[in-house]
């Protein structure tokens, strides 16, 4: 798809118009420890100043989808997107200003 403006992409996806976006996307598994993810960002939070981190990408089941949000929930600045992310919005995502894409495996 073709890239479109920060500002549309940030307000499209819901996110903050200032600040980083730290960014994880794709499948959403226990094996790639994305709930281990949110507790280091909530260990981080208070010297990140407004920045968020952005968790897109379709969840193993709704066991797992219950997982995330679990851990997601009272975290400052953590944006879910659990659904299958299609092309369209992949060029959506990666339009806001990011700092970092996250692509994690195993466990650490």
């Amino acid at each position: 798809g073709i890239p479109i403006d920060p500002r549309e992409a940030r307000t499209e996806l819901g996110l903050p118009k200032s600040g980083s976006i730290f960014m994880y996307f794709g499948f959403l598994r226990p094996y790639k420890g994305i709930e281990r993810l949110i507790e280091e960002w909530q260990r981080s939070v208070p010297g990140l100043n407004g920045d968020t981190l952005l968790i897109a990408g379709k969840p193993l089941g709704d066991g797992f989808l219950a997982r995330v949000t679990v851990a997601a929930q009272g975290v400052r600045n953590v944006s879910l997107m659990p659904n299958f992310v299609p092309p369209p919005s992949v060029c959506t995502c990666s339009s806001a200003p990011l700092t970092s894409w996250c692509c994690l495996f195993g466990r650490f």
